[in-house]
């Protein structure tokens, strides 16, 4: 008689699933970026069969972006308390093989052995029934989604709060930390952002001073260009109550010796690493007594961004750029709907594809300046986003402050937004 299968935890796979494609990735030129949201249960399956599921998938997605972003995003929700959801998203910004091609790839792979029905997108790996969907467009980019309903022994929700301690980033760029920004923000942390070590010492003398609160977590990005002599330098003089992280790619150890406090982990971290964190902060409760330069941002002030978009990979794709450069974003299918949700809640700014179906973005560009005319909505810039003839004097002239081309470049996009955005 085969032994009943083995309880897992299911943010541990999809975390390791992770690095192992983060080195590719950025071996690839890509950048890739993990985010993990949701509840932490431990389910009843057969590990090995879903690990080279994901893996696969990302596999998948690595091999065939040769540039741009990869976004693997997670979202985990206990049902009851017997089963939970898991929807995974692979979004590439580059156009991969098609789905027969892909679902093929899935069932070919060492230890997967299942059926595909391609017209519902459905396949039954050992067991395992999954949902799986592909939806890819010339010029724009594709999503890989993946969905299964588990079986859970037992679960904990994700519901620690620092109650806004400061957390302080050093990574060079700063998007780099982007992902790990929104999942400590989210856990009631507010975090400071720094290039350099360097940067960061510069606080440690105005705290000292009394003009500013001292950090409960440092984390610094462990790649070739980090002196780690000043982040020894900047771990030694934090008070031992603080938690200092070197985050490094898997297989990857430290070129020099660091401080005993430098608590050195592999990248990303997981859901269960980020709970531990900031518990411990809680145990440290420091009272604050003024700001730090940069001012530690929350996930509450965020600027929102409202993106009209009827396709559903540049949705995701525009999402996850805006959420890279620090913006909350909420989608809009056409133009209609983008109307309905300024009216609703006005955004700090509106990213406006120009053609959607039932109402276009040139069309309900003028709506909304109609609306603020008549003092209905307050002012906010609007951005058009095209990848059709369409030039920036016609968005302009419909009510637009703003222009990009499509497929999305973020250092673009984070350009005009910077000029749009004061």
């Amino acid at each position: 008689m085969q032994p009943p299968p083995d309880e897992f935890d299911l943010s541990q796979l999809l975390t390791r699933s992770a690095r192992l494609a983060l080195p590719a990735a950025q071996a690839n030129g890509l950048q890739f970026l993990f985010d993990y949201e949701g509840d932490l249960p431990w389910v009843r399956g057969d590990e090995a069969v879903l690990t080279e599921l994901v893996h696969d998938l990302l596999a998948e997605g690595v091999s065939m972006t040769s540039t741009g972003h990869l976004f693997f995003t997670t979202e985990v929700t206990v049902v009851d308390a017997r089963s939970c959801r898991m929807v995974l998203r692979a979004a590439s910004t580059a156009v991969l093989r098609d789905a027969p091609q892909i679902s093929a790839a899935c069932n070919a792979s060492q230890g997967v052995r299942g059926r595909l029905d391609e017209s519902v997108g459905r396949a039954h790996v050992q067991g395992l029934d999954v949902e799986l969907s592909l939806q890819t467009f010339p010029g724009d980019g594709t999503v890989i989604r993946l969905e299964c309903t588990l079986p859970v022994t037992r679960w904990i929700p994700q519901q620690a709060d620092a109650r806004q301690a400061r957390a302080w980033l050093v990574a060079d760029p700063p998007s780099a930390f982007e992902s790990l920004t929104r999942r400590l923000q989210r856990l009631g942390w507010y975090t400071s952002a720094f290039r350099t070590p360097a940067d960061a010492l510069t606080q440690i003398a105005q705290i000292q001073a009394g003009r500013g609160t001292a950090p409960a977590l440092v984390v610094a990005r462990g790649v070739s260009g980090l002196p780690l002599d000043e982040f020894s330098t900047l771990a030694l003089r934090l008070p031992r109550t603080v938690q200092v992280v070197l985050a490094l790619l898997p297989g990857i150890v430290p070129e020099a010796a660091l401080p005993a406090t430098v608590d050195v982990r592999v990248a990303p971290f997981s859901p269960q690493e980020l709970l531990e964190m900031t518990e411990l902060a809680c145990s440290h409760t420091v009272t604050p007594t003024g700001e730090t330069r940069p001012a530690p941002l929350g996930l509450s002030d965020r600027k929102r961004i409202l993106v009209a978009e009827d396709n559903p990979v540049n949705q995701i794709v525009a999402k996850e750029m805006l959420q890279v450069l620090g913006f909350e974003v909420a989608i809009a299918a056409d133009g209609f709907e983008a109307v309905e949700s300024c009216r609703r809640e006005a955004p700090d700014a509106v990213l406006m594809d120009i053609q959607m179906p039932r109402l276009d973005g040139l069309q309900a560009s003028r709506a909304l300046r109609e609306l603020q005319r008549r003092g209905e909505l307050p002012e906010f810039p609007i951005i058009g986003a095209t990848a059709s003839p369409t030039t920036s004097e016609e968005c302009r002239a419909n009510g637009m402050q703003g222009f990009v081309s499509k497929p999305l470049d973020m250092n673009e996009l984070a350009n005009e937004l910077r000029e749009c955005i004061r």
